[in-house]
């Protein structure tokens, strides 16, 4: 009897094993066809109980040099740096520094309605602010590096779309404000918040915030498909710092759902202040997918044209995450194509 269910389990292993080869065989041979057929260059990581149970890497870094992506290439994750700037907001609440109730005009008293707009609604995008990645000629000026001054005067003549707590409206601006509101509360420059309190309690070495990309630290240039690769004319990062800046590894970005789904980033009553209850509807820096079994969560991201997008459901304690520097495909499409595994 002991012999037959040995012989069983050992038949059962072998199988699962070689489903899940197969299926990594035919997800490898997916994004070889994408590369191939110019539809996307980039990085997709799988993790499954904290550990990552899959990984691939295609095309580019560098594409005059050919310069070849690998698993710790930094590719820019666009607004994905919101969820993380979430966070940092809900630790600065637990450690006393502000509250979610309080106004920006004590930050910021010259923007319009700074009066009525509070710490929540900056997070959740309820503020009516104008997103100045919509003012006319803003990408010739984000190209540039601009002090938080300077931002200020770029944005504070732009009128509200509508009165505080009214509406949502998705504006790059409330984030660029919270992550000026951060620096001015810790005395210090977001980079080293987001080391301080995320990336060196993870042991997140690949993550990080910088004003430009750097080549020298294996980071990826944006790219459009044309016939040929043609390169994004760069964004200077410190216009997104807080909103869109940070730069990392599918793999690494997993690391960091996994740690604030499982309390060691905020607490759970910090989480489920967070959280999104609805479908489609923003919290604090993420969404509820639109679909509700498996309940999960996202964010997605674009800056020049790296486009970024991370699903997490938390009883299944599964992520999902595409980082992309040069894409021709939903990343919808490749998400749930990595959801199949």
């Amino acid at each position: 009897m002991k012999k037959s269910i040995y012989i069983t389990i050992i038949l059962s292993i072998t199988l699962f094993e070689s489903t899940a080869v197969l299926a990594q065989q035919k997800l490898d041979t997916y994004f070889e066809h994408l590369f191939q057929n110019r539809k996307m260059m980039g990085s997709v990581a799988i993790s499954f109980n904290d550990s990552i149970i899959y990984s691939k890497s295609v095309g580019f870094a560098d594409a005059d040099t050919h310069k070849e992506i690998n698993q710790d290439t930094k590719i820019r994750v666009g607004s994905v740096t919101k969820t993380y700037t979430g966070v940092l907001l809900l630790k600065a609440v637990e450690e006393g520094r502000l509250k979610l109730d309080d106004k920006l005009s004590s930050f910021y008293p010259q923007i319009t309605n700074a009066g009525k707009i509070t710490i929540e609604q900056l997070l959740k995008h309820r503020t009516g602010i104008f997103n100045f990645t919509e003012i006319a000629g803003e990408s010739l000026w984000e190209q540039q590096p601009h002090t938080e001054e300077e931002f200020i005067n770029y944005i504070v003549n732009e009128e509200s779309n509508f009165e505080p707590g009214t509406d949502y409206e998705y504006s790059n601006t409330n984030y660029a404000l919270l992550g000026f509101i951060l620096q001015k509360i810790y005395g210090k420059p977001y980079a080293e918040i987001l080391e301080e309190k995320i990336c060196r309690p993870l042991d997140l070495k690949n993550t990080y915030f910088s004003p430009e990309t750097d080549e020298t630290k294996n980071e990826a240039l944006s790219y459009n498909i044309q016939n040929k690769y043609v390169q994004n004319a760069k964004v200077n990062f410190s216009n997104h710092a807080a909103g869109g800046g940070i730069a990392s590894t599918p793999v690494e970005v997993n690391q960091f759902l996994s740690a604030l789904f499982n309390g060691k980033l905020i607490t759970a009553e910090s989480l489920e202040i967070m959280l999104p209850k609805s479908k489609g509807e923003y919290g604090m820096g993420i969404e509820k997918l639109p679909f509700s079994n498996p309940e999960g969560y996202t964010h997605g991201g674009r800056i020049e044209n790296y486009f970024s997008e991370y699903w997490y459901f938390p009883k299944e304690k599964l992520g999902i995450v595409t980082l992309s520097n040069d894409v021709n495909i939903e990343l919808d499409d490749i998400q749930m194509a990595l959801l199949q595994y």
